[in-house]
């Protein structure tokens, strides 16, 4: 029932944002080489040409402005002189807190707190600047005590505890009052404190968040404050990752970062996107109605340049189904307004036309947006993450052995019960080869049971994503119906316990001892055939209990969950 709710509750918000998403466009050049110069004012340029065929556009400096803040922005550029400037204001804080210049000691703080805030991603990256960060705020508590206003010192500590996550404070900078309400601030109750979880993909990434870093996504971390953090995923050690702002509130906050979407996508001077190479034209369309639905924009006409004297817009759809591309000559600084205006006309109309010749020509929109690497994207997009694809591997080898040994110890058991009825006839005293006959079974069962766990739970992680279940899947889910069938047919023509035997352990003839060898005969093959079947059965579930060909419903997934009381590691998933 909570999650009919949870799905209903999402589906009225998706409603309510489709309903208020604008008919507005937005310019967004595509670079694959180091020439950039002609980004702006073909920006421009084409802004105004549409707006002159009665377009809505969205302005270059709005464009930034509303991405950085629904999307992500650039990672915090710090300079030396900031630095210098932040130290030295908290210096001169610190002396006027010992003279008692309270007031002084304040105004220099707000300052010094200015810059923390706004360059939080990057100065926390390194310990030392984190501590500082930590201990200007903490200043602000003193000050804030020192002149009789507690209730504001109390909310400062706790911008403080929200500001460095899993920070530490100098117990010699501050006097014993400041560490007590830092200590109490540190640790709410759960009323007051909400977590946060952050995936990506790939996964395997390190989490950043206000520029301390935590672990590697999938990753989750409870007892935070609710509030604005600034969330960085990172895949390589030395590339920034763009911020992302995201509110923690009671509960749990959920974040996915498309570390492939936030390398190419660029907002200084102006949004664009830059690839390494000449990507296909599905990665380009999901990246531009990625840009569509945060900006709520109506469409996105995308600007590449095949040839430096060519340029080609290219019209993706954010709400209708629309389009519209024209091919145009152009300069180093990009097309002239005349050249901008038959483009933005043939858009506008939605119409596919080419203007590189002496004449326009009507040219076939299908062709155009073809997807010539669809395969290949494809291919990239339907691996599972790393992370969950290794725990996955892990848990299939583990299991796959365990099925092989279920096996192996099934053609043994079958030769020990040979040899028990033989022996049983020589010397009936002897209960050695009962006693190996028994104890195979004891084996069978419990690795059975491992197999057969293993190898299923490891089906959602090591399958690829699929639109569709594929063809494979079925014949999966075939074998495994008749491994079922068949283990149920072997179960049930089982022969019957021999009277007397007390389950096959008290024998008084060879005759019993041949009973109890064939029914166990029928009952192991029962058990190793289903076991095999229940992987075989899942394979098809996991495409048919999935969402999406992205992140699907059938999961899991190595988390790492940290408080501030501890951590844990353990394995996360649904179906």
């Amino acid at each position: 029932m909570r999650r009919f709710v949870v799905l209903t509750t999402a589906l009225a918000c998706w409603g309510s944002l489709a309903s208020a998403q604008s008919e507005e466009w937005v310019v967004v050049p595509i670079v694959t080489t180091n020439d950039t110069a002609w980004i702006v004012p073909t920006v421009s340029t084409m802004g105004s040409a549409l707006s002159q065929q009665g377009v809505d556009v969205l302005s270059p400096e709005r464009a930034v402005t509303e991405f950085e803040a629904r999307g992500s922005a650039t990672s915090t550029q710090v300079t030396d002189t900031d630095i210098e400037e932040w130290v030295a204001r908290s210096r001169d804080a610190i002396r006027h807190l010992a003279r008692g210049d309270y007031a002084t000691a304040l105004k220099e703080l707000k300052e010094a707190q200015t810059l923390s805030r706004k360059a939080v991603d990057e100065l926390n990256r390194e310990q030392n600047r984190a501590q500082n960060v930590l201990d200007t705020c903490l200043y602000m508590v003193r000050a804030l005590l020192e002149t009789g206003n507690r209730s504001r010192a109390k909310a400062q500590v706790q911008e403080c505890v929200r500001l460095v996550p899993a920070g530490e404070p100098s117990s010699h900078m501050h006097p014993p009052n400041v560490v007590a309400l830092y200590n109490a601030a540190s640790e709410p109750g759960p009323e007051q404190t909400g977590a946060l979880a952050v995936s990506s993909e790939p996964s395997g990434c390190t989490v950043r968040i206000n520029g301390v870093g935590f672990g590697e996504t999938p990753f989750e971390i409870a007892d935070l404050y609710p509030g604005e953090y600034q969330v960085q995923v990172e895949c390589e050690p030395r590339r920034r990752g763009r911020v992302h702002r995201i509110t923690v509130r009671e509960g749990r906050a959920e974040m996915f970062v498309d570390v492939a979407f936030d390398r190419a996508v660029h907002t200084e001077p102006v949004l664009w996107l830059r690839y390494s190479d000449e990507s296909s034209a599905q990665r380009q369309t999901a990246d531009a109605q990625q840009i569509a639905r945060v900006l709520r924009a109506g469409a996105v006409v995308l600007v590449s340049r095949p040839t430096p004297e060519t340029m080609e817009l290219r019209v993706v759809s954010g709400t209708k189904r629309r389009g519209g591309v024209a091919r145009v000559p152009a300069t180093s600084m990009g097309p002239t307004a005349s050249v901008a205006a038959e483009a933005a006309s043939a858009l506008a109309a939605g119409q596919c036309k080419d203007f590189t010749g002496s004449k326009p020509v009507t040219i076939d929109c299908g062709a155009v947006r073809a997807k010539p690497q669809k395969r290949e994207l494809d291919t990239v997009r339907r691996r599972p993450p790393r992370g969950q694809f290794i725990a996955g591997l892990t848990l299939l080898t583990l299991g796959g052995a365990s099925l092989a040994t279920t096996y192996g110890l099934t053609a043994a058991r079958r030769s020990a019960g040979n040899d028990w009825v033989d022996n049983f006839n020589v010397d009936p005293t002897d209960l050695g080869p009962q006693t190996r006959w028994t104890n195979l079974g004891n084996g069978l069962v419990f690795t059975s049971i491992a197999g057969g766990a293993l190898t299923t739970a490891a089906m959602p992680l090591v399958l690829p994503y699929r639109e569709k279940p594929p063809w494979w899947a079925w014949l999966s889910g075939g074998l495994g119906v008749g491994a079922a069938v068949a283990s149920i047919v072997s179960a049930a023509t089982a022969h019957s316990i021999p009277d007397g035997t007390n389950r096959c352990q008290q024998v008084s003839d060879a005759a019993d001892a041949q009973g109890c060898v064939d029914r166990n005969r029928s009952t192991d093959r029962a058990i190793a055939l289903g076991v095999t079947a229940a992987p075989l059965l899942t394979i098809p579930l996991v495409y048919l209990l999935r969402r999406s060909e992205k992140r699907g419903a059938a999961s899991l997934a190595p988390e790492l969950v940290v408080g501030r009381a501890g951590g844990s590691l353990g394995f996360r998933g649904e179906f």
